[in-house]
């Protein structure tokens, strides 16, 4: 996984995976997932 901070709350995420569950598909599966974020985080007093 990559993460990338675009600004202070915003996130660019890439995620690469290989899968396999056999309850479902005998064949592994490859994944790729791109993510934008925008987290809002309170202020601490």
């Amino acid at each position: 996984m990559v993460i990338v901070k675009l600004w202070k709350y915003l996130q660019l995420r890439f995620d690469t995976r290989l899968a396999y569950n056999p309850l479902l598909n005998y064949k592994m599966q490859f994944r790729q997932e791109a993510l934008i974020g925008f987290f809002l985080a309170e202020r601490q007093k």
